[in-house]
């Protein structure tokens, strides 16, 4: 989800199309949503837009991947919307992006990670990977880590400053939270704590300065796997766990993506799951004021069995839109929009 104004977004994510599923687009312009045309690489039997940065009106990229033959899964795909249509770039394979962030046309940098296998499975990501986009091709850069490994999301306050986060190899082992950040020169892993003693993650990170970030996911919280929600939040020296009231409600839960307007002003969204042996799944979001944060009043889908918030772009501290989906009773998933004002 990405948005440039109030009334100019750009959501991506998949559709099923003939049983196979098909990179999605929708715009908004302030009145309406509507499907856009996204090419597909050619020989695609599988392919997904995962994340989307646009820095105007007629600039977007879209990161994701496709799979062409079982001796070819999770290729990089790359799409530049011009304003008036999607295209596919070319991009270096070896890399399956999972987040962009663009501060000009010509400077974006775009994350993920490549194959990995144990021997048995191959698994969606294991090896760190970042690219870099110069207003005429992307280009690999070095990324250190260890696999199983990956980087979930990136966020550039400047062509000069952006953060990365995901998870990696920490003391314990797989996985622990993960943090890089880009000087404009290199990538160098930044110490975050870790939430709990299981495993943890970061999916999304949102920085409004080059010296303020602020990053979400979720821990593991005991044997059978619950997890919850974590935030932590960098001050341009250090990353330091932030107190998440939690909902009467929640059982376990994941905060999937966050924006910040200002440093004052963040808000996180995810999933939740309720207790007293509740199976369904709703949505959940949190505000942050610049002191601490506290849980939103959220609407779920009338008649949703499941439903869940995965990014959200905020163009000031008043106006904010998400994105995701809910499971319908017929156990169709439909796209989910939200508006905060």
């Amino acid at each position: 989800m990405s948005c440039t104004s109030a009334s100019v977004c750009t959501a991506v994510g998949v559709k099923f199309v003939d049983g196979r599923k098909v990179a999605l687009a929708e715009r908004w312009n302030g009145t309406n949503w509507s499907i856009q045309r996204t090419p597909t690489p050619a020989g695609a039997t599988f392919s997904e837009l995962i994340h989307v940065s646009c820095t105007s009106r007629s600039f977007c990229i879209a990161v994701g991947s496709f799979t062409s033959s079982p001796e070819h899964p999770y290729q990089t795909f790359v799409e530049r919307w011009n304003g008036s249509e999607w295209s596919i770039q070319q991009i270096p394979q070896g890399f399956i992006g999972s987040g962009v962030s663009c501060t000009s046309n010509t400077a974006c940098s775009a994350v993920g990670g490549g194959p990995y296998t144990d021997g048995l499975i191959q698994f969606f990501t294991g090896g760190l990977a970042a690219e870099r986009w110069d207003g005429s091709r992307w280009s690999i850069q070095q990324t250190p880590g260890l696999g199983p490994s990956g980087l979930s999301d990136v966020s550039c306050a400047s062509q000069t400053a952006c953060v990365a986060v995901g998870y990696g190899v920490g003391e314990q082992g797989p996985y622990a939270t993960l943090a890089e950040r880009w000087n404009g020169i290199t990538w160098a892993i930044q110490r975050t704590p870790t939430p709990g003693s299981l495993e943890d993650w970061l999916w999304g990170v949102s920085c409004p300065t080059p010296t303020a970030c602020t990053a979400v996911g979720d821990s593991v919280v005991d044997t059978l796997g619950d997890t919850g929600a974590v935030v932590e939040h960098w001050d341009g020296t250090a990353w330091s766990i932030q107190l998440l009231p939690s909902p009467s409600y929640v059982f376990y839960g994941s905060l999937n993506g966050v924006s910040c307007a200002s440093m004052k002003s963040c808000i996180a969204v995810g999933n939740a799951t309720g207790g007293a042996g509740a199976v369904y799944g709703s949505i959940v979001a949190a505000g942050w004021d610049g002191s601490s944060w506290s849980i939103q009043q959220t609407d779920n889908p009338s008649g949703a069995i499941t439903s869940d918030l995965n990014g959200i772009s905020c163009t000031s501290e008043t106006a904010c839109t998400a994105v995701g989906s809910f499971t319908n009773g017929a156990g169709t998933a439909v796209t989910l929009v939200e508006r905060y004002s």
